[in-house]
């Protein structure tokens, strides 16, 4: 059992972790082993998430007056928490793969900026594109308008410039017709 100074210094931790991420995902974990818990951990660091495995009671005296408390102090049995500052169906991504590779690891909840998610949400969730597609969607919907109109632009020059390039005969026989048809008159 850990004593009282230690706790409450782990309560204002966690109090800073629920203020300064918007992105919180509980999991279950219960009969990990060893190794797949420090790989799990290792994966989390680099992705810039924070994960911890805490009591249930400190997370919700820690959660009181942020917008996730009603998540999470109906968290029960053992609870890893994961906090994230940006995008959120990335982690859910990385979180999912992990999920098939493990199968003691699973999904209690989570609250995306503020909106409480349950084990479902949080996988329709990882359904969804990513912030790096998402951002190259935009930027190409932003750009086509422009380079549409470049295109349009350019394309009597290209015209000409194709009907100058053409070899003699083509713009002769080209001619001809027009005369024939009564287009030109010679």
């Amino acid at each position: 059992m850990k004593p009282k100074s230690q706790k409450i210094e782990e309560v204002e931790r966690l109090r800073g972790w629920f203020a300064e991420n918007p992105i919180i995902v509980a999991c279950t974990f219960q009969g990990i082993k060893v190794e797949e818990d420090f790989q799990l951990r290792r994966k989390m660091r680099q992705a810039g998430v924070i994960y911890r495995v805490v009591p249930n009671r400190l997370a919700g005296l820690a959660s009181e007056g942020q917008p996730c408390h009603e998540a999470v102090a109906k968290f029960k049995g053992m609870t890893a928490l994961l906090f994230a500052k940006d995008d959120p169906v990335g982690l859910m991504k990385t979180l999912i793969e992990q999920a098939k590779s493990l199968p003691v690891f699973g999904f209690k909840a989570g609250v995306v900026e503020g909106q409480e998610l349950d084990t479902a949400g949080l996988i329709e969730l990882s359904k969804m594109p990513g912030k790096p597609e998402t951002q190259a969607k935009l930027l190409y919907l932003l750009s086509a308008p422009g380079t549409n109109l470049v295109r349009q632009i350019n394309a009597p020059a290209q015209h000409v410039v194709g009907v100058l390039t053409a070899p003699a005969r083509d713009l002769v026989s080209v001619l001809k017709q027009a005369v024939d048809q009564g287009k030109f008159r010679a």
